[in-house]
């Protein structure tokens, strides 16, 4: 038992060891890849384009914004003279805009926050 304890002992000894010396000949170096994507023609081409993207995207949710705004704003006006089933249709079709808004804004908005 003792020699196999020895034996153990001594290889982890000499592993650590050389690990250690490995260690000590790796070179490491820092690269500040902000810099480097700020210079680079081909980052800066395709940052300008991640850009042009996302300014689409928002334009758009914004427009769908703006749509769902105003037919509330229409069904909010109408409410009190629509007969139940109007009343329904309406809500559903708010509802219905609201929806796609939101899965709009979800699909997109990974893509819109890596491109900042």
């Amino acid at each position: 038992m003792k020699p196999i304890f020895l034996l153990i002992t001594v290889l982890l000894l000499c592993v650590s060891l050389s690990n250690g010396q490995t260690q000590m000949q790796q070179k490491i170096g820092y690269v500040d890849s902000e810099i480097m994507l700020k210079t680079l023609p081909e980052a800066i081409k395709a940052q300008g384009e991640l850009d042009k993207i996302a300014k689409g995207w928002y334009a758009q949710a914004d427009s769908m914004t703006t749509a769902l705004q105003g037919d509330y704003a229409s069904y909010q006006k109408q409410q009190g003279t629509m007969n139940p089933d109007k009343l329904k249709e309406a809500q559903q079709n708010i509802v219905n805009k609201e929806q796609e808004l939101n899965q709009f804004k979800q699909t997109k908005s990974g893509r819109i926050i890596c491109s900042r």
